[in-house]
């Protein structure tokens, strides 16, 4: 799977944005209980996700850039930023998720965390998952 671990980030990636996209529906709509469905969604394939970063993805990283400082840096900065992140996000679905989606409250936060994670996924495409492609032996 190391060869393809990035493909399968990226893979979760697209999930992720199209659940978002789903629940941004249901915020358009003023739709409560499927934003709430959905929400338990997000959180299950976030969870997923960052189980299959945490386990898989940075370890092969670091064990790939241990022999160039600064490259490691990156790894371990981005490491730390989405742990935070998800501290972050994780709060966000214990205030709202499985409870009835008040709009007034809900959307300037959903607004904030789809920012944060959309931010996210973008940096990593575009930064940390080349570095990585590029210290995969061939």
């Amino acid at each position: 799977m190391t060869e393809n671990i990035v493909d399968a980030v990226e893979a979760q990636h697209r999930s992720l944005e199209r659940v978002v996209r789903e629940i941004q529906a249901a915020v358009d709509r003023q739709d409560a209980a499927a934003a709430s469905e959905k929400l338990t969604q997000l959180k299950q394939l976030l969870v997923a996700h960052l189980a299959l970063e945490n386990a898989q993805f940075y370890p092969r990283f670091v064990e790939l850039a241990a022999r160039q400082p600064r490259v490691l840096k990156v790894a371990e900065l981005f490491q730390t930023n989405m742990k935070t992140i998800a501290e972050g996000v994780m709060v966000f679905f214990e205030r709202y998720e499985g409870k009835p989606v008040d709009f007034a409250t809900f959307t300037p936060e959903w607004n904030s965390t789809v920012k944060t994670l959309a931010a996210r996924i973008q940096q990593e495409e575009q930064t940390l998952h080349p570095m990585f492609r590029r210290l995969q032996p061939r």
